[in-house]
């Protein structure tokens, strides 16, 4: 992406052979299937009356509204980084990433069948360069946003197609579970890799990604290791969660024909 990367970049450009692909995360979604609970059996008593059966308590209805509105709505702004990193958006640095990249880059069979089984509609994403050196923070912070039919689509993703899970998103990289807990969308995951530069210093791809209904949101941080926190990107991704709740919702299909019916 520049004319003379540096070594922390080198990092980004094989990342971001990845990070060009769909996001997704890590929780399951209410089973729109549920049904109510059985109301216990009668029983008899000593003086042969009847105990009167358990009214039921019905399952919650799952709540399956989409958010229609385009991904370039929700993107990660300037705005939303610390003033303190100074980061600007190089001219390129932002962009659709539609169904037919994913075809050209994943090949014809597998992207087809991916895009078949989570039923991606399109994605857009931007990344910034930190334009300082006085603190301690990602040299490079991106976010992309993918939207779905549905909210299987976006939960699917992370757990068949994660970076983490393998599979066709296989990497290069060898990336890890962060371990971390988060209180993030319906569905997410924490990965990170490493990798050692030509001078010794270690290199570090951080990634948080989440499902939030039908939406799936990846951000990473990229960075020398020692710069790359799990905070900073995790502040990244709540700042777009925070556009995405703001969306307006619509009924999803399946509720749709629920109602038809």
């Amino acid at each position: 992406m520049a004319c003379t990367p540096s070594e922390a970049k080198i990092m980004t450009a094989i990342a971001q052979t990845e990070a060009a692909n769909p996001t997704a995360t890590n929780t399951i979604t209410p089973d729109p299937t549920a049904t109510q609970t059985p109301s216990a059996a009668p029983t008899i008593n000593p003086t042969n009356t009847t105990t009167p059966t358990e009214t039921p308590t019905p399952s919650s209805t799952p709540d399956l509204r989409i958010i229609e509105m385009e991904p370039r709505h929700f993107q990660l702004e300037v705005e939303d980084l610390p003033k303190e990193g100074r980061y600007y958006m190089p001219s390129g640095w932002m962009s659709p990433h539609l169904n037919s990249e994913v075809i050209s880059g994943w090949g014809i069979e597998e992207g087809k069948a991916y895009l078949a089984e989570t039923g991606r509609i399109t994605g857009y994403w931007s990344e910034f360069y930190r334009g300082t050196n006085t603190v301690v923070m990602p040299q490079y912070a991106y976010c992309g946003v993918i939207q779905y039919k549905t909210a299987e689509g976006a939960r699917l993703t992370i757990e068949k197609y994660s970076l983490l899970a393998g599979g066709t998103r296989a990497s290069s990289l060898e990336f890890t579970d962060a371990k971390v807990d988060m209180i993030l969308g319906d569905h997410n995951e924490s990965i990170y890799a490493t990798v050692t530069l030509p001078g010794g210093e270690v290199a570090k791809v951080y990634y948080v990604n989440f499902a939030y209904r039908n939406y799936g949101v990846e951000c990473w941080g990229d960075g020398l290791e020692t710069d790359v926190s799990h905070e900073f990107v995790e502040n990244m991704a709540r700042a777009v969660l925070a556009k995405l709740e703001a969306a307006p919702l619509s009924e999803s299909d399946r509720k749709k024909a629920d109602n038809d019916e």
